[in-house]
């Protein structure tokens, strides 16, 4: 990747990064009034079934083809045959709108089999009918959002999702505030879709122009069914601890963890749009030099990763009370403790993202769905063994020992088959840097237990994790260079007063791999 590929994959992520963050706003906001106007925190529980659900047959019945389309796509483009490239994307679309209505009819009919297993007694028959409408356009969008990514698009994938979020969360906020409960909910949800979908069809009109490539749909089901058993085993990795909980504890108790998880969101909005943005940038780069040239684009986004998600992990985890209690209220506040546990997980764990795109992008599925399942059966043992009598916490032990597990083994196995690692000494300085942080805030809020107080311990905070990346030598003159070049004006500038404020002396990287901007 050279110093203008790492350039443009940035900016990109720069570009996802904020449409990410528009769109986990709009959740922040949907939930916390969801959470303060729904009657009780069984009823938020409720609401967490229901998209749990939705989710399940979204990652079924996409086949896993919308990943595949990133992939061939990508890489066909990187090997110039453009025409062909196009061609894949347009058969994989008419595939999703055909899987879209499969898997909306399926729901209709599997959903009230399992509702009344799943949800307090008394809900409303609508739920069944509106979920199961809600399934179309939730499949539909990955095949959307894929289309445009796979030719990196970033722009009209933002502009998408910003889109989405806005009328789907709004609409469901509306649909609550005027009394409809969890059936208007989930008829914003569909609206905000059903608005957004059509604007992304048109777009995408311009963009797949020409034939469709129908002789490439044998080798992209055959990538993408091993996948389908990746994309499912990414969802119980989600979403397992959450049935566990609510099988043995009830609504209330996942009504009570659902929170957690949406904080913990804010973490994913760091890592998704670097992970996005580089996926497609993988396949041409594997397409057009090999696998090994992974290494360096590999080492700098892991810089990256670690340099910003471990403040922000670690910040979570200190201020785990003040979180929930301003997020949801005060009748959450028993999942303080599950949020911390969680937080200071991933932040060691916030890579790992970035190795499951190497294993993606280098046809190792079926190493990614050993390595998960592996995974996720530590968490369902330690769920069984821990829910029972710890509740919530249990069920982020559980979590986070799929979160470890799933590193560990991940990085091992492309260390030694790939040769392709993670910037681990920036790791164990951002943890460390983390650590010094939270010992001056947990110190400043014991001598100043206050509102006042909490302002004053966030602000200094930042500015000790800001002096340690310094003094750490975190970042270099080449990786502030890189972030700079995402800006559309005043690169030199910015660059020039970030690396006064966080680099120490005119410092570039050299590992054995190269410098990091010769990707």
């Amino acid at each position: 990747m050279s110093h203008l590929t790492a350039g443009t994959a940035t900016r990109n992520a720069t570009f996802v990064f904020s449409a990410f963050a528009i769109s986990n706003a709009a959740n922040f906001i949907f939930f916390a009034i969801a959470a303060r106007f729904l009657p009780s925190v069984g009823a938020l529980g409720n609401l967490a079934v229901l998209l749990m659900v939705s989710a399940a047959f979204q990652a079924v019945f996409t086949l896993a083809l919308h990943r595949s389309c990133i992939k061939f796509v990508s890489e066909y483009i990187g090997k110039g045959q453009n025409e062909i490239a196009r061609g894949i994307g347009k058969l994989v679309l008419l595939v999703g709108v055909m899987l879209g209505v499969l898997g909306s009819l399926s729901s209709f009919v599997i959903l009230p089999l399992f509702f009344p297993l799943l949800l307090e007694p008394g809900y409303s028959i609508t739920l069944e009918l509106l979920v199961s409408i809600y399934v179309f356009p939730l499949i539909l969008q990955q095949f959307v959002l894929s289309a445009f990514m796979a030719v990196e698009k970033f722009v009209e994938t933002s502009v998408l999702i910003v889109l989405q979020s806005l009328f789907s969360y709004g609409g469901a906020v509306a649909f609550l505030l005027n009394g409809f409960g969890l059936p208007g909910i989930i008829a914003g949800l569909i609206l905000g879709h059903l608005v957004s979908l059509p604007i992304g069809g048109i777009l995408l009109r311009r963009t797949y122009v020409g034939g469709i490539e129908k002789r490439a749909i044998r080798p992209i089901l055959a990538h993408s069914i091993p996948l389908m058993g990746s994309d499912v085993t990414v969802y119980l990795s989600q979403y397992l601890d959450r049935y566990i909980l609510l099988l043995f504890l009830g609504q209330f108790a996942l009504g009570l963890y659902a929170p957690v998880m949406i904080v913990i969101s804010a973490l994913a909005l760091i890592v998704d749009p670097i992970r996005l943005a580089l996926f497609p940038r993988f396949g041409m780069i594997r397409g057009s030099t090999g696998s090994t040239s992974l290494q360096a684009p590999v080492l700098f986004a892991s810089r990256i990763v670690f340099f910003l998600v471990t403040p922000v992990a670690f910040g979570i985890a200190a201020f785990a009370e003040p979180c929930i209690v301003v997020f949801v209220g005060e009748r959450f506040v028993g999942a303080a403790v599950a949020l911390t546990v969680i937080s200071i997980t991933l932040g060691f764990t916030s890579g790992n993202l970035l190795l499951v795109n190497v294993l993606m992008v280098t046809d190792r599925t079926r190493v990614f769905m050993a390595i998960s399942t592996i995974a996720i059966l530590l968490d369902a043992a330690v769920s069984f063994l821990l829910i029972p009598s710890l509740g919530v916490v249990g069920a982020a032990i559980a979590r986070s020992t799929f979160f470890l597990a799933s590193f560990l083994i991940t990085a091992l196995y492309v260390d030694s088959s790939l040769k392709i690692r993670l910037d681990y000494m920036t790791m164990m300085k951002s943890t460390t840097a983390g650590i010094s942080m939270i010992v001056v805030v947990v110190l400043i809020q014991q001598i100043v237990p206050s509102t006042a107080g909490l302002v004053f311990s966030v602000l200094i905070g930042a500015l000790v994790y800001l002096m340690a990346t310094r003094s750490l030598g975190i970042l270099t003159l080449d990786d502030v260079e890189i972030i700079a070049s995402t800006l559309p004006v005043g690169q030199k500038r910015f660059a020039h007063f970030m690396s006064k404020l966080l680099v120490m002396g005119d410092k570039r990287r050299v590992t054995r791999f190269g410098r990091a901007n010769n990707c």
